[in-house]
């Protein structure tokens, strides 16, 4: 739950984005706009592969590896200053997070027994507190220490975050608590 998490961040990361891409040379009102199509281009590229792809590798390496990308994608942000740059992160990030989508499901889905399945994911889905409290956390974040620097924390978090369950979370690790809630699983 705390890779997912992560990736339910992403958002409260994001909600800074706009102040950091419009005071960037060269975006304005349009070019942020073209930035978000670079993004939700990638979101709909990965959500149309998510499927094969999770089926191919696995909920638990999807997951991983993508928290892996999104730490990526925050130290390339902290670190770019160039629209094009920027918009070849946000297709990579869009891609990414529509690409793990069906995985973090999978992967909540073999975690929680199937009468609480619904109830986890009204929770997770439509809790209005998390999202909220994270973009503040976001914003109280990107005042003192400034955007640039806020994307460069949020990316070695992500990094030290998922490095600290490699070889703990994988497909096995998914199949066994699969198995120890319900049975056998058709996750892998």
């Amino acid at each position: 739950m705390a890779l997912t998490t992560m990736l339910d961040l992403d958002a409260a990361i994001f909600a800074l984005f706009v102040l950091f891409a419009t005071a960037l040379p060269g975006v304005d009102a349009v070019g942020y706009g073209l930035l978000l199509t670079a993004g939700a281009v990638g979101h709909i590229f990965g959500s149309l592969l998510s499927a094969s792809v999770s089926q191919r590798f696995g909920a638990g390496r999807i997951v991983l590896d993508s928290v892996f990308v999104l730490g990526i994608v925050y130290l390339g942000l902290s670190l770019f200053h160039a629209p094009l740059l920027l918009g070849t992160l946000l297709v990579l990030d869009g891609f990414n997070l529509g690409l793990s989508g069906v995985g973090k499901v999978s992967l909540r889905q073999a975690m929680v027994p199937p009468d609480l399945r619904g109830w986890v994911g009204l929770t997770v889905s439509w809790s209005p507190a998390p999202p909220h409290s994270a973009q503040c956390w976001a914003g109280w974040w990107g005042q003192p220490l400034g955007l640039r620097e806020t994307f460069a924390v949020a990316g070695g978090l992500a990094l030290v975050v998922a490095r600290q369950f490699v070889g703990r979370i994988n497909n096995g690790a998914v199949v066994r608590a699969g198995h120890q809630i319900r049975g056998p699983s058709r996750l892998s």
